[in-house]
């Protein structure tokens, strides 16, 4: 894939896991599926300084916990209990018992949404490379804040729209816990 990206003249968002906790990953680096961390470092370091590849640092002591949740977590005795009472077809076996055991995994996935909705301004202002992006085309209100706050420096302005902001994105995780809550 490196050398693709060099012959297409494609400078890729490296995405970097400083200390990694992933047990998986840690078992393919084990088989020799990975070379040694200095080798790792080494290259990407080389990326960067001669094909101008971007790094992002994806946060310290990285851990997958929700992999093994959700619907391969669901008791199979829910399901024939759920027969023994009077349960006849797919849909309420769906209705009844997947969905409401799968609560906790859809609430966590609906927050990160909303989350990462709201701040993905960031792709069009890396593609443009201009930030308001051209005739407003990728702007976020994130962007808008940004332009608003540390361009134009009206913070005033800029500081009232993130409250609008901060509203927006609490009334939609509010929204996704009355959706998506145990209660």
């Amino acid at each position: 894939a490196r050398d693709m990206f060099i012959r297409y003249h494609v400078r890729p968002l490296l995405g970097v896991i400083p200390d990694n906790k992933d047990l998986k990953l840690k078992e393919e680096r084990q088989k020799g599926g990975f070379v040694q961390d200095e080798k790792i470092w080494q290259e990407i370091r080389r990326l960067k300084r001669e094909q101008s590849w971007s790094i992002a640092l994806h946060g310290f002591e990285h851990r997958y916990l929700t992999e093994e949740s959700g619907i391969l977590n669901i008791n199979d005795e829910l399901y024939e209990a759920a027969y023994v009472d009077g349960m006849r077809n797919r849909f309420q076996e769906i209705f009844y018992i997947t969905i409401p055991s799968m609560k906790p995994q859809m609430l966590f996935g609906a927050v990160m949404a909303i989350v990462n909705a709201f701040n993905m301004g960031w792709i069009g202002v890396t593609l443009s490379g201009a930030n308001p992006t051209p005739e407003y085309s990728g702007q976020l209100i994130t962007n808008h804040i940004d332009d608003y706050g540390f361009i134009r420096y009206e913070m005033g302005y800029a500081a009232a729209v993130s409250v609008v902001l901060l509203l927006v994105v609490y009334l939609f995780n509010k929204v996704a816990q009355k959706l998506f809550s145990e209660d």
